[in-house]
């Protein structure tokens, strides 16, 4: 017996083997009458089953995805940023949206040096130093500019402060002008 039948619209499940409506399949582009072999509710548990059998692959999966989408990525740091702030005592008023639209506004472009390339977000007076959680004290920067600022202000960073702080933490000579 034919798989499907244009007169009845009806098509045989090809896991199930029962005649059911083209609607109850999914879509299917590159197939003649444009849906699927398997019926959706075949298609649904042939998922689950898969889902079941590779458990670590789709944590590792999610993980990717909440790691690399935007979306994700602006909770994650707002988060953080607040279980820091509560643990130094600071105002924390940052949402994931405040996120985003700073990483939005400042259109790949770094607030202190002006590269351009993959952004983070910074407190510009630290947490760790009396700084809030807030918005008007986050700024975005590159990679470099954030891991080398440490627990720097802005205006200390700007005003060649990793030297001055090298000093302070090394025990290094530096020429401080």
């Amino acid at each position: 017996m034919p798989l499907f039948n244009p007169s009845t619209r009806e098509k045989r499940c090809c896991l199930c083997g029962d005649l059911k409506p083209l609607e109850a399949f999914y879509r299917h582009r590159s197939r003649k009458d444009g849906r699927a072999n398997a019926c959706s509710v075949c298609s649904t548990a042939l998922v689950y089953q898969w889902r079941a059998r590779n458990r670590a692959l789709v944590y590792l999966q999610r993980q990717r995805y909440r790691r690399n989408s935007p979306k994700y990525r602006s909770q994650n740091i707002a988060q953080n940023f607040s279980e820091r702030a509560r643990a130094a005592g600071a105002v924390s008023e940052v949402r994931p949206k405040d996120i985003r639209l700073l990483i939005e506004s400042a259109k790949g472009t770094c607030f202190y040096c002006g590269a351009v390339g993959e952004l983070e977000i910074d407190h510009m007076v630290p947490t760790i130093r009396g700084g809030d959680n807030v918005v008007s004290n986050l700024c975005a920067c590159c990679v470099k500019c954030n891991r080398s600022k440490g627990c720097l202000t802005a205006a200390e960073f700007v005003n060649g402060g990793v030297r001055r702080y090298r000093a302070l933490v090394y025990g290094q000579h530096a020429s401080v002008g």
